[in-house]
């Protein structure tokens, strides 16, 4: 019996060895997402007219005609004793030529840290159409260990127009972290792979419905949301 056990144990630990290795990205949790966004489910990137959009894609700065600021703080899992923290901030200045974009977030504990700063620009180039980009330095330590990396985001938004007499929609397109090196001498450095969102928002009279699909090329992630006002 024993022999047997061995061998399949044996067996066992060559499948085990000869599987293919998933990759995973265990940094860059840190995400731009406020209050608003979130309870809309993150499907923000096609949004108007609220700060926390142009985190999300930076085509929304040029529809922003004040200067606005937005900021977040959480804290996860509270009742851990160094539990983990998040804190964000943004904001648009409007200008001349369009809309300047900077950001801020931060997400970890005392060990391990994640941080995000991004400038950016966006402009209306038609009425219909706006384009904007932001360039974004993220970092993460872990003790003596370290690295940052620099990529760029680049957004567009397309105003659909009336679709009924009621409903107009608008179309929202954001390649993230173009640039960003996943791997360096073979080893992979914790940073996400480029990744790609396609956003589409239906405003039929005081209601908003979004809905968006971001891939990475190998994971796809769907996101929706809707906001309705209160009924009597």
């Amino acid at each position: 019996m024993w022999p047997i056990k061995m061998k399949r144990l044996i067996v066992a630990l060559i499948f085990a060895l000869c599987l293919k290795p998933v990759v995973c990205v265990a940094a860059f949790e840190v995400n731009q997402w406020g209050a608003y966004s979130a309870a809309m489910g993150g499907a923000f990137s096609a949004h108007i007219g609220a700060t926390e959009g142009s985190l999300l894609n930076p085509a929304v700065a040029a529809s922003i005609r004040v200067k606005s600021f937005s900021s977040t703080y959480v804290q996860l899992f509270s009742g851990v004793p160094g539990g983990l923290k998040q804190s964000s901030g943004g904001g648009v200045v409007p200008t001349l030529h369009g809309g300047a974009i900077v950001n801020y977030a931060r997400f970890g504990d005392g060990a391990y840290s994640e941080q995000t700063l991004g400038i950016g620009f966006a402009r209306q180039f038609h009425e219909r159409v706006s384009i904007g980009f932001r360039l974004g330095n993220e970092g993460w330590e872990f003790r003596n260990l370290g690295r940052r990396d620099w990529s760029l985001d680049v957004g567009g938004l397309y105003e659909v127009g009336w679709i009924t007499d009621h409903t107009f929609a608008r179309i929202g397109l954001v390649a993230k972290g173009l640039g960003s090196t996943t791997k360096d001498s073979g080893k992979l450095t914790g940073h996400r792979p480029s990744r790609y969102v396609v956003a589409l928002e239906l405003r039929p009279d005081q209601q908003v419905f979004a809905t968006e699909i971001e891939t990475d090329r190998e994971y796809w992630e769907v996101r929706l949301g809707c906001e309705t006002p209160l009924i009597d």
